[in-house]
């Protein structure tokens, strides 16, 4: 990656949105001022994002590990950054119904629209012998600790230890078929640092921001933050995952978007929800969830059934936009109608 190439303009959306943010505009017009710091955050999330798995993935591949624990541990990681981020904001706000509904629509979105592009760009893949049906029991961790409609936060330090347990042992099965690199050297690493390290300030003052207009946004339309989540912010953060599977695809490394795309739906559940609930207790309305969870659900449900087979195509990849088009029509008939 050519980092020169685009830091300015990385620096320009920053300062772009530091002037928005200590409201040098009118506050006559505050819906559009609130709407530039929302395209603007998302737009530096994305950008963070990108810069922070380039710089983890370069360092991790000098490191030995394989392409699917580097796509289910490192990368899964650094796309989950901005539900993260979002995570922490949103929950210091006392909005938890906000990350709530992100995480939900974003690991829709990663089974179905990701994985389905995936597939359809693939046109046919090989993914047979993956070890991802366990991914299927996380899901159910998290309806039973939030059927009550409240997600506190001995239920948040319960989905970290999931969270845990499940990257030990994955990391112990893989790296016994992996030869590690013991010792690298600094200079051959402090590019990487740097540029993780800048890429995280930034990913977190746009964080920030987002929260913000997001909660203001839907107090103006009286939108309700777990729908705002679901949709609008679930968009966004997901951005990052679609680039990494994409690119993966593209350059022949599928096991590292295979990797990435079911690392972050377990991230996302047991890791961004634990450490929101943690911050705050969630407090949610159970209808709302649940119409949305039953289609997640359905979504792991079929990604995993297409993994478990020899070979993926483009086929099953129609199949998973389409349930994709179903879930936004539902969510639109129950919130409208």
């Amino acid at each position: 990656m050519e980092f020169k190439k685009y830091l300015f303009w990385y620096v320009a959306l920053i300062l772009l949105l530091f002037l928005i943010a200590t409201q040098l505009f009118s506050p006559q017009n505050q819906l559009l001022q609130l709407i530039i710091i929302a395209i603007l955050s998302m737009l530096i999330i994305m950008k963070s994002a990108g810069y922070m798995i380039f710089a983890i993935s370069d360092y991790a591949r000098k490191s030995g590990l394989s392409d699917y624990l580097l796509g289910f541990v490192i990368v899964a990681l650094c796309t989950s950054l901005p539900e993260i981020s979002t995570a922490i904001f949103a929950s210091l706000a006392k909005k938890g119904s906000l990350i709530l509904g992100d995480v939900i629509g974003a690991n829709i979105i990663d089974t179905t629209i990701v994985l389905g592009l995936v597939a359809i760009l693939g046109k046919k893949l090989k993914v047979g012998g993956k070890k991802i049906t366990s991914v299927i029991a996380i899901p159910l961790a998290l309806l039973i600790v939030g059927f009550d409609g409240t997600l506190s936060r001995i239920d948040g330090a319960f989905l970290i230890a999931i969270f845990i347990v499940y990257l030990v042992i994955l990391i112990m099965q893989e790296t016994s078929k992996s030869k590690l690199v013991q010792d690298i050297k600094f200079k051959k690493i402090w590019k990487d640092i740097a540029i993780f390290g800048f890429s995280l300030a930034a990913l977190l003052l746009a964080a920030r921001w987002m929260v913000f207009s997001a909660l203001q946004i839907s107090q103006m339309f009286n939108i309700p933050p777990f729908v705002l989540g679901l949709f609008v912010i679930a968009l966004g953060t997901t951005i990052p995952e679609l680039t990494v599977e994409l690119k993966s695809i593209l350059a022949g490394a599928k096991n590292l978007a295979f990797g990435d795309i079911f690392g972050s739906f377990i991230t996302n559940i047991c890791l961004v929800l634990g450490i929101a609930a943690l911050i705050n207790p969630i407090v949610f309305d159970r209808f709302t969830f649940f119409s949305s969870f039953g289609f997640m659900i359905l979504a792991i449900f079929a990604s995993v059934f297409f993994m478990n087979r020899k070979h993926i195509t483009w086929k099953e990849g129609v199949y998973l936009l389409i349930i994709y088009v179903l879930f936004i029509i539902s969510q639109v008939w129950i919130n409208l109608f």
